[in-house]
């Protein structure tokens, strides 16, 4: 768990950058990618746990609009503070946002597997919400009891569920550090996150914008 005190500092040097949003060369502020192209799926990397908050400077862009968003959480990196205090700075009722926020977190494998093959999809329909946010995708799947044969059998599985909704008009983004797992052969769960994404982007811790490493 991140103490309050990171969370705090972390998003204050966030939010001064957020004031400008254009784009810059090749790097981009994460406000820019608050206009999500129905039916693409973006892949969000850093370093923990800068992009978990990148990523809500992204999700706020979209809920200023008055869309609802659905968030899995598999990281267990949903901070409701530093979501409420960007609302302040731009002079949002907290409330108004986080009322707009449907969270589902996932504490395993099964979980995350079972929410987004047989629950998200449904439950967008239900809130007309067209975009799908994921923390941590991999997070569950690195757990030793978890084989990597079933976690990439998983993973196809999800990948065909995220391909209907990608069909219907729902932007995916997701949102992971870089992991490194115990067991070697796991790198190749990253490598298939990597080919679920239509965009990917690396985030620099420096300058806290985020570099496209693939924009197809």
């Amino acid at each position: 768990m991140i103490a309050s005190s990171n969370i705090k500092s972390n998003t204050d040097h966030l939010l001064r950058l957020h004031s400008d949003i254009l784009l810059s060369g090749d790097e981009l502020m994460p406000g820019h990618l608050g206009t999500l192209t129905p039916g693409r799926t973006y892949l969000l990397t850093g370093n923990y746990n800068n992009i978990y908050t990148v990523s809500l400077i992204i999700m706020l862009e979209i809920l200023k609009r008055d869309e609802p968003v659905v968030l899995v959480d598999g990281a267990n990196q949903f901070e409701v503070y530093s979501l409420a205090r960007l609302a302040k700075i731009n002079a949002i009722e907290p409330y108004q946002i986080l009322q707009r926020v449907f969270i589902s977190r996932a504490f395993t494998a099964y979980q995350m597997d079972s929410l987004i093959r047989n629950g998200v999809r449904p439950f967008l329909r239900q809130i007309n919400s067209r975009t799908l946010f994921v923390f941590g995708l991999l997070h569950t799947f690195y757990d030793d009891h978890v084989s990597t044969r079933d976690s990439l059998r998983s993973l196809e599985g999800i990948r065909l569920a995220l391909d209907l909704m990608k069909k219907e008009g729902i932007s995916i983004v997701f949102a992971s550090e870089f992991l490194f797992p115990a067991r070697k052969d796991k790198v190749n769960l990253f490598k298939k996150m990597v080919l679920m994404s239509d965009e990917i982007y690396r985030l620099n811790d420096e300058s806290l914008k985020l570099i496209p490493l693939r924009r197809g």
